[in-house]
């Protein structure tokens, strides 16, 4: 620490080497719409990037300091007014709509930020052949759209009858998944195709399928 002596006769400035810096970050800085990601102020670290509260073990910043969070329209923080504990202080990001959302929090007239990006959530939008749907070719090359880009995830996929598993092969292009069996469908028969949870995911963030199905009979 050195000290600096001012014209003013009785003022006295203490410079302080390293010094406490202010952290915000994110628990995850990449969600979907609707989830949460946990948004941390940090008063731990020095200006040499060294956490204090392993240099110094339970010295802290005065418990009890205010501190403010705020961010866009694209989502929201609960609560909005904290105060520190240990050097922390956290609240809840929730987005609401795609997009990079900006999160600020102020102390003692300091103000950070941090980032989240956010992305759709991965959902199927239509289906060819229809769900239920009767008279199916027995060549029907089978079509899944989902409302965002995709590629592969765990590519656990069935197509199923009542005697077991129908063997085929998959491609994607853009927004849609292709399942072509390998060899014509039986007449007169229901087949159910299965998308496992985390068999698709989209191409940009990491939202994934849920557990998806739908049913069609072919033609007599």
């Amino acid at each position: 620490m050195g000290i600096k002596q001012c014209t003013h006769k009785d003022l006295w400035i203490f410079n302080f080497n390293p010094w406490l810096v202010i952290k915000l970050n994110s628990d995850s800085n990449s969600i979907v719409v609707g989830s949460n990601s946990k948004i941390v102020l940090n008063l731990r670290y020095n200006s040499r990037g060294s956490d204090t509260s392993k240099l110094y073990p339970g010295k802290y910043v005065i418990d009890g300091t205010p501190v403010g969070f705020t961010t866009d329209s694209k989502g929201f923080v609960i609560p909005i007014l904290t105060v520190t504990k240990n050097g922390l202080s956290t609240t809840t990001f929730t987005s609401r709509r795609t997009g990079t959302s900006i999160i600020k929090s102020s102390i003692n007239f300091q103000t950070v930020t941090t980032s989240v990006k956010i992305f759709a959530k991965l959902y199927v939008t239509s289906t060819d052949p229809v769900n239920n749907a009767f008279r199916v070719p027995i060549n029907k090359l089978i079509k899944i759209t989902f409302n965002v880009p995709i590629k592969y995830g765990n590519k656990f996929i069935k197509l199923i009858n009542k005697w077991g598993s129908k063997p085929f092969r998959t491609y994607i292009s853009g927004s849609s998944l292709y399942i072509k069996p390998l060899t014509v469908l039986a007449k007169g028969v229901q087949y159910t195709v299965i998308l496992h949870t985390g068999s698709i995911q989209a191409l940009s963030g990491s939202s994934k399928i849920s557990l998806f199905r739908f049913k069609f009979t072919t033609t007599k």
